[in-house]
């Protein structure tokens, strides 16, 4: 064996394995964005839930529509910040922004996200 044939012996290995742990990082990273995006979702999910609960008992009469979406909040395990109801008896929009998400950190990232949903009667032509 020639000396430059000793000197790349091994060169291979050292290769793939640094391939490796750069697929390996890019399918943690991957991973990670996957779970805030399925935190996203969900909050968003949830924020439509509070707003479509709040226009209904504010439909139907059934109550004060911010006590309805502070009920479907707790509910749904977010937190509501804010509900605003506008407009009159046949045409109003209810408006609210939750939180959720835990408190959990991955990788130094909060899971923790904010939404916002709008549900009601529009004004009609």
């Amino acid at each position: 064996m020639t000396s430059r044939g000793r000197a790349e012996r091994g060169v291979a290995t050292g290769l793939v394995a640094a391939g490796l742990r750069m697929l390996a990082g890019l399918v943690a990273a991957g991973m990670v964005l996957l779970v805030l995006q399925i935190t996203a979702h969900r909050v968003q999910g949830a924020a439509d839930l509070v707003a479509l609960t709040a226009a209904q008992a504010k439909n139907l009469g059934t109550g004060e529509p911010c006590a309805a979406a502070s009920r479907a909040a707790t509910a749904d395990d977010v937190t509501l910040l804010d509900c605003r109801v506008g407009g009159g008896e046949l045409a109003f929009v209810v408006t609210v922004t939750v939180r959720g998400g835990g408190e959990r950190i991955l990788f130094g990232l909060p899971l923790q996200q904010q939404a916002a949903a709008h549900a009601g009667v529009p004004a009609g032509p």
